[in-house]
């Protein structure tokens, strides 16, 4: 089967148009995982669940508290999860588990009005 060259650059467009449902469905699996692993885990000194709530240890910030600190990233909450923290238990995670808590909490992160990129600009 030969493709015509014409069709090559919408066939290109289709599939990165695609490529982000794919990505999507997958976080969401990975978020629920998350979830999972904190409330086993976290949930013991830390609010884990969205919304205004607070932590049954107060000195361990509620999750969604965490996601919105200024400049949170994956890399940041990776480094945090892997460092000694002197008022924090020194938990073990598995990668896969660290991961999947990760995207938990980046799914707790509001968006405002900053992080909109509008068109044109």
């Amino acid at each position: 089967m030969k493709i015509r060259a014409d069709f090559l650059p919408t066939a290109i467009i289709a599939g990165f148009l695609f490529l982000p449902s794919l990505v999507h469905a997958d976080d969401r699996g990975q978020i629920k995982r998350g979830h999972d692993v904190a409330v086993r885990i976290c949930a013991a000194c830390h609010a884990v669940e969205r919304g205004p709530s607070r932590s049954p240890y107060r000195a361990a910030p509620p999750f969604e508290q965490i996601a919105n600190t200024r400049a949170m990233t994956a890399l940041a909450l990776r480094v945090a999860l892997q460092s000694s923290h002197p008022v924090m238990p020194n938990v073990r995670l598995k990668e896969s588990e660290r991961t999947d808590v990760i995207a938990y909490l980046l799914s707790l992160k509001r968006l405002s009005l900053g992080d909109v990129n509008p068109v044109g600009r």
